[in-house]
């Protein structure tokens, strides 16, 4: 008797673990889009944070159904991982050695290789890349990552406005870009509004950054802003 229902104690145990392996859903699973990894903990990990400092695409492109399996992949496994490394060596305080994450990060998404240019993660790791150089380097290394990205986008033939237009006849956007331009611009304005004697920049990109994502519209009711609006 005990053998009988030792036996079938078994069997239950194995039937749970094979219901477990091929039923039950991961958490990695919520992240099957069209260029991401399949992966467990630490990857799920990687993609939860570029979704987070991305400014929420995953949502966005889950909306966008069958459209992606047109689209770019998000980031690469690698690139995710660099962007999620660097912030942890950023809160342990080694700005530099999260610098050159960043900047690797960047120039892979900048080469030709991985064309078409992925603008939406492009300014992510600008972002990025940006907010670390603010906490240890001076203002022309700050401004350089905005410059850079500008740069980039005018070689991919993006009309984007640089920061440093400020004629009526500046192109203006082409189609519509990414939240994350609109924050990278938005950052720029707080790091200049920052700056002795750059508040006129400090407000055009501000101005900028709204017209981009008009949900930034609460960056011209602040301090030096507020004479933009």
């Amino acid at each position: 008797m005990h053998s009988t229902l030792s036996s079938y104690s078994i069997l239950l145990c194995l039937y749970a673990l094979l219901a477990g392996l091929f039923l039950a859903p991961t958490k990695a699973s919520a992240y099957a889009l069209p260029g991401a990894p399949s992966c467990h903990s630490p990857c799920t990990t990687h993609w939860d944070y570029y979704f987070k400092v991305s400014g929420g695409s995953r949502r966005s492109a889950l909306s966008r159904g069958s459209a992606l399996s047109a689209a770019p992949p998000l980031v690469t496994p690698g690139q995710a991982k660099a962007l999620y490394r660097a912030k942890l060596l950023v809160k342990q305080g080694h700005f530099p050695w999260a610098t050159e994450l960043y900047s690797s990060t960047l120039r892979s998404l900048a080469s030709p290789k991985t064309a078409p240019l992925n603008t939406e993660a492009l300014a992510t790791a600008s972002l990025l890349k940006a907010l670390c150089l603010q906490r240890y380097a001076p203002a022309s290394d700050v401004r350089n990552v905005y410059k850079s990205f500008f740069r980039t986008m005018r070689t991919n033939s993006i009309p984007v406005l640089p920061p440093d237009c400020t004629s009526p006849s500046c192109p203006a956007p082409g189609e519509p870009l990414p939240p994350s331009v609109a924050r990278l611009v938005q950052s720029g304005a707080l790091y200049e509004s920052k700056q002795r004697g750059q508040e006129s920049r400090a407000r055009l990109l501000a101005r900028k950054a709204v017209e981009m994502d008009p949900g930034l519209g609460g960056l011209l009711r602040w301090g030096v802003f507020a004479e933009a609006a």
